[in-house]
């Protein structure tokens, strides 16, 4: 819920300023989106091998702790006066790309993860409880942008950065789950 309000109180609005506010061809905001979609989608199954490879606690420390300075340099681009040139444009397109690997690198694999922590006969309700934490955290990251509508977009990267250090400080106190049967050598 945490990681996923972090990110959602600014992420969905992102298109839309680039095409309103900052007057970015429309067809240019799609086209960083698809690229951002295929790298978000690689980077999942990169991440599952990674994850079987070096433990699901440690990449997605490395993800979450990367996005939270990949959203500070997204507010600190944003926050930049004057035209927005082809520089800021091509700024926000790797940093919306970034972002969407950092996704990648943690979301499977915190499912993963809850394979790992929970018995066989809980794991319907543990995913279901999993499942439920992302849906409050989209609900409740545009609702806190709605209430923050007087605060410039840009400011409102720099508090999501926080909330990013907030969820992954809470997963450096947990304890890396033993090795599970995915994570043995294939033959």
């Amino acid at each position: 819920m945490v990681v996923t309000a972090g990110y959602s109180v600014v992420m969905p609005f992102l298109a839309m300023h680039l095409a309103v506010e900052r007057k970015v061809p429309v067809i240019a905001v799609g086209a960083i989106w698809f690229v951002a979609g295929a790298v978000g989608a690689v980077s999942q199954w990169i991440a599952g091998e990674i994850g079987d490879r070096i433990g699901r606690r440690p990449l997605m420390l490395g993800a979450m702790w990367l996005r939270a300075a990949n959203l500070a340099a997204m507010g600190w681009t944003l926050s930049l006066d004057g035209p927005f040139t082809s520089l800021h444009l091509l700024t926000v397109a790797a940093l919306t790309v970034g972002n969407a690997a950092l996704r990648g690198f943690f979301d499977p694999v915190a499912g993963a993860m809850v394979a790992d922590l929970t018995p066989t006969e809980r794991r319907l309700a543990a995913y279901s409880l999993q499942r439920v934490g992302i849906n409050v955290g989209w609900a409740a990251g545009p609702a806190v942008a709605a209430l923050a509508a007087g605060i410039p977009y840009s400011t409102l990267f720099y508090a999501c950065t926080p909330i990013t250090i907030i969820g992954a400080l809470a997963l450096s106190r947990m304890q890396e789950p033993p090795a599970t049967h995915a994570r043995r050598a294939f033959t």
